[in-house]
């Protein structure tokens, strides 16, 4: 299916940002395919039609190469393969919203038993994994330039 996997910066991109190798994992790289191209669908049911789903998020920071996107969208015209409707679901708490979208400086801006989840080192919102980490890594894979 994937005639264009030659060249290192592909090899080095994939790497780098998905942690695969397009060459020896390709169920991998159709996982980040699909649901790049669901987040798509997803895209445009929202702005031209209505919200597709409260829950659904796209699971890679990255986005796969536009060659690879290319080859998949032809695989799945070509088995004529329909991409699934979403699950409307139900809509967060307003304040369970905010705490996807606010910055851990923003904390008192919430009732105090929901700070404690933003502030608290043992908080289930930071341990094991920390969604308000003191430090932001800056990726500059590609960039010329620091902005």
């Amino acid at each position: 299916m994937y005639s264009n996997l030659d060249g290192t910066g592909k090899l080095q991109y994939y790497s780098s940002y998905f942690n695969i190798d397009p060459n020896t994992h390709s169920d991998e790289l159709l996982n980040v395919l699909a649901y790049y191209v669901y987040g798509l669908k997803f895209v445009y049911q929202y702005y031209f039609q209505n919200l597709a789903s409260w829950g659904w998020y796209y699971p890679y920071y990255f986005a796969p190469l536009l060659t690879d996107i290319q080859f998949y969208l032809a695989g799945l015209l070509q088995r004529g393969d329909k991409l699934n409707d979403f699950d409307v679901g139900t809509p967060f708490e307003p304040f369970k919203q905010l705490l996807c979208i606010l910055p851990k400086e923003s904390a008192e801006l919430l009732p105090p038993n929901f700070q404690s989840y933003i502030l608290e080192p043992t908080s289930c919102l930071r341990n094991p994994v920390d969604f308000y980490p003191d430090t932001v890594e800056t990726v500059t894979y590609g960039s010329i330039r620091s902005h």
